[in-house]
């Protein structure tokens, strides 16, 4: 499982939704069909061509989006205290002893 499939996901309607009624951005990654992904803010949505598009904070419209959603576990990451540090998940990084 790679980073971007365990931080981001699609975004669903509910998604959407709230975008709308709140007007806060969702952080977010985006792509054109056979690119990489860029970095930017979600800031709606848009009908073209018959098709929705996904619009960045610059008004750019993109195929595909991934919005930042992370897992409990990196929201209230632990605090392992001064001297020692938790190791690092992506990759998976072995103990040193």
């Amino acid at each position: 499982m790679d980073r971007i499939s365990t931080l981001y996901r699609k975004p669903k309607l509910n998604d959407i939704v709230s975008l709308v009624q709140t007007g806060k951005p969702v952080e977010a990654l985006f792509a054109m069909e056979g690119a990489a992904w860029a970095s930017d803010f979600l800031h709606g949505i848009l009908y073209k061509n018959g098709d929705f598009r996904w619009l960045d904070s610059r008004g750019a419209d993109w195929d595909d989006c991934r919005i930042y959603d992370p897992p409990e576990w990196v929201i209230n990451k632990p605090d392992p205290g001064e001297g020692f540090r938790l190791l690092e998940k992506f990759p998976d990084e072995e103990p040193l002893f």
